[in-house]
């Protein structure tokens, strides 16, 4: 053979020598490759093997490298990107607010304060109430705020002040220095259910509801702002529906008294949601009647006419169907009836359709009118 085994096989001889076989070793082995000829068809499949194998490896090696130096450079591209990242962060950061403002902003305005100065009691109860309905609301919307129950106790007993902080300041002081020797508020609940609603708030909320629901009765007042204030007497009353029902009826307006005369069919006795929805329904009606009178001149609506007097003499030639119309007219009519019975017509004494026009009836129209001109000029 013209080459050395080193030459045909480099990567052998090179593990040989990188093996830490000693140089004489190797030589020797070489020696036998080239100096037995039998010898040199099996060394040369078995060296031409592994050859092979380590030129497999060599080459896994290399796509080893390869890969690794794409990822190092992968790496590298990724890290470059993360301090992009970092410096955008904090940018971002720089301009949100701060978790403590976060925390600390309101959603709902400050309640109270409450001072119980107000002298009258009734009015001082209802101050008092609402205080307390306000407190409860801000403290379900802005709970975010508070970080313990502490802060919670003190930013209630802060909306507290005048007479009233003295009912609570020495439970406040004894909670703040969290002496155990001294009562103290556990939880804000505490200020209203441990002192102040025995104090502002009557005992016995019942018997006072129904004091003042005797007094109750609509008015002048709309009908909105009515059944607001009855229904909040009713909270604190254990009365059945038909009991709330009688009693509704019994506190609305003249008006929708006789309005509600002609409803049928009514609504049950007991069924007090049906009436009020059809009492409401007919309080709008009726408000915005009074509403559009207003806007009409007094001659139509006759504001300016004085109620008739009861005993005034009705002439006794007069028929059975004129002497009936004027004994209703002499019930006084609103001002939205009359401003109905104008703009449908009707007589504005008896009520009837077409005696406004002399064509129709002529005879009870100028009975009518008749009245219509003495009544006017009645001074009383």
């Amino acid at each position: 053979m013209d080459s050395q085994p080193h030459d045909i096989f480099p990567r052998v001889s090179g593990c040989i020598q990188s093996s830490g076989i000693a140089d004489t070793t190797a030589m020797q082995l070489l020696e036998r490759y080239a100096a037995q000829p039998e010898l040199q068809a099996t060394l040369q499949t078995i060296f031409t093997t592994i050859e092979g194998v380590l030129t497999g490896q060599e080459k896994t090696v290399n796509d080893y490298d390869t890969e690794i130096l794409r990822i190092t450079n992968e790496v590298q591209d990724l890290t470059a990107k993360n301090t992009d990242l970092q410096v955008g962060l904090q940018n971002i950061a720089k301009n949100m607010t701060s978790p403590e403002a976060v925390e600390g902003k309101s959603l709902l305005a400050d309640p109270g304060p409450f001072t119980g100065d107000e002298e009258d009691a009734v009015k001082r109860q209802k101050e008092y109430r609402s205080f307390v309905s306000l407190t409860y609301l801000k403290m379900e919307v802005d709970n975010h705020r508070f970080k313990s129950a502490r802060h919670k106790i003190f930013y209630v007993a802060s909306r507290i002040q005048g007479s009233a902080y003295t009912h609570i300041e020495s439970f406040v002081n004894s909670t703040r220095i969290n002496d155990p020797s001294l009562p103290q508020f556990g939880k804000w609940e505490d200020i209203f259910n441990i002192v102040l609603n025995r104090i502002y708030d009557v005992g016995d909320r019942k018997a006072a509801s129904e004091q003042e629901m005797a007094t109750l009765k609509q008015g002048n007042m709309l009908f909105v702002e009515f059944y607001a204030k009855f229904t909040t007497l009713l909270a604190d009353l254990k009365w059945n529906n038909e009991a709330k029902v009688s009693a509704l009826k019994a506190k609305i307006s003249y008006e929708i008294k006789d309005r509600l005369v002609s409803v049928l069919p009514k609504p049950d006795d007991d069924d007090f949601a049906k009436w009020s929805n059809l009492i409401s329904s007919i309080a709008e009606g009726v408000e915005a009647l009074n509403a559009e009178a207003k806007r009409l001149p007094s001659r139509v609506t006759g504001r300016h006419i004085a109620n008739p007097t009861a005993n005034r003499q009705h002439p006794t030639t007069l028929t059975n169907e004129t002497s009936d119309a004027m004994e209703l007219d002499t019930m006084r009519l609103s001002a939205a009836e009359r401003a109905h019975r104008f703009q449908n017509n009707l007589c504005l004494y008896c009520g009837k359709p077409g005696v406004r026009e002399p064509a129709s009836r002529p005879l009870t129209f100028g009975l009518c009118l008749l009245l219509y001109i003495v009544r006017s000029r009645d001074p009383h």
